[in-house]
């Protein structure tokens, strides 16, 4: 079990050299500023469209996988006018229609992937302190890294693992 509590949020910039390893990409994401105070992040998901095909002689059935596609997710935090790093870095990117990559670390495992703004939401409401929730569009690969032991590992992508003969065979990019 892997406790919520302790997720990080960094919001970089996209670099003008791809990262290697995990190590160069854990390194530059913790460089990167904080999101401060999540309160909740949306489920980070990929799915692909199936097509089903039905024999009309038999039972037999095959189906056919499409291409990934990646679902929009939803980052609430506390409004923090003093936090001029993570939260203003999201309100530029949505503004600006610009790109960045964003970093969700938790327990040994940073996730990585370029993503853009599509919405801002502030929620206001009686007794409670005010939220605001950013629309995260992934708009790429998610990698996936330890955090425990950066010189050993690649980065993962998609958490696709291809071994030939017991040895990790990755194509980092």
């Amino acid at each position: 079990m892997i406790n919520s509590q302790g997720t990080t949020i960094y919001v970089g910039q996209i670099p003008a050299t791809e990262w290697g390893s995990c190590g160069e990409a854990i390194t530059a994401l913790k460089g990167s500023p904080i999101v401060e105070c999540p309160q909740s992040v949306g489920d980070i998901g990929e799915t692909r469209g199936s097509t089903e095909y039905k024999c009309l002689s038999s039972n037999d059935t095959a189906k056919s996988l499409g291409a990934v596609s990646r679902q929009p997710f939803d980052v609430e935090v506390l409004m923090n006018p003093s936090d001029m790093t993570g939260q203003r870095d999201l309100r530029k990117a949505f503004r600006n229609n610009t790109p960045i990559r964003i970093g969700i670390a938790y327990g040994e495992t940073m996730l990585y992937f370029n993503a853009k703004v599509s919405g801002i939401t502030a929620s206001i409401a009686q007794d409670a302190a005010i939220a605001t929730t950013f629309t995260i569009e992934i708009a790429g690969d998610i990698h996936e890294c330890s955090t425990a032991n950066l010189i050993a590992r690649a980065v993962i992508n998609n958490g696709i693992i291809i071994v030939n003969n017991g040895i990790p065979v990755l194509n980092t990019h």
